[in-house]
């Protein structure tokens, strides 16, 4: 008896994946495959076997990527271990620790997002020792050097005042042109 086959969709359905990311792991040639001959040419079709195996070595390659990465973040089955981790009064590993792997990075992901969330956006520090240097300058180096908003150097370039020039996505001024926009004032 031949071993069921099935066919690309059916396959990246089997290993949670896309059919893309099912198209990059053969590329790779980390699962076999099979032709099988159709009216309109060939189709792929990989036999369930083969399938199981490449989910059972994924998951196993997975297991060891988190445990080296996340030693704190271990997979709990037992109530005493539970009970443990309560007791070193870890909340996060506490609920982190009696998720599913996947779930767990899902969580741990969620959480990182949280805290960068929570800091304060840093304002790019430039050093005014190399501004005396350069010849041209972006709006941030201008607003540094002449503490004009950034609302201000804006209106004073659209309204003609201020000589500079798009390119890419920000504005770039020459050093001269700053210097004889602030004499003017």
């Amino acid at each position: 008896m031949s071993e069921k086959l099935l066919s690309k969709k059916e396959a990246a359905d089997f290993l949670g994946i896309s059919e893309r990311t099912l198209q990059n792991v053969l590329a790779q040639k980390k699962i076999g495959h099979q032709l099988e001959k159709v009216k309109t040419g060939h189709k792929i079709v990989f036999q369930f076997g083969e399938l199981e195996r490449f989910k059972r070595d994924r998951d196993a390659e997975r297991a060891q990527i988190e445990a080296k990465q996340f030693p704190a973040v271990q997979h709990l089955s037992q109530d005493q271990d539970l009970q443990r981790v309560e007791k070193r009064g870890d909340a996060r590993v506490q609920s982190l620790a009696i998720l599913p792997n996947a779930t767990q990075m899902e969580a741990l992901g969620r959480l990182i997002e949280t805290m960068l969330q929570r800091q304060p956006q840093q304002e790019e520090k430039i050093d005014s020792t190399l501004l005396a240097t350069k010849l041209v300058l972006t709006l941030n180096e201008c607003r540094a050097l002449t503490s004009f908003s950034q609302g201000t150097l804006k209106a004073a370039i659209n309204d003609g005042k201020l000589k500079a020039q798009k390119i890419g996505r920000g504005w770039k001024v020459k050093r001269s042109d700053l210097d004889k926009y602030v004499e003017n004032l």
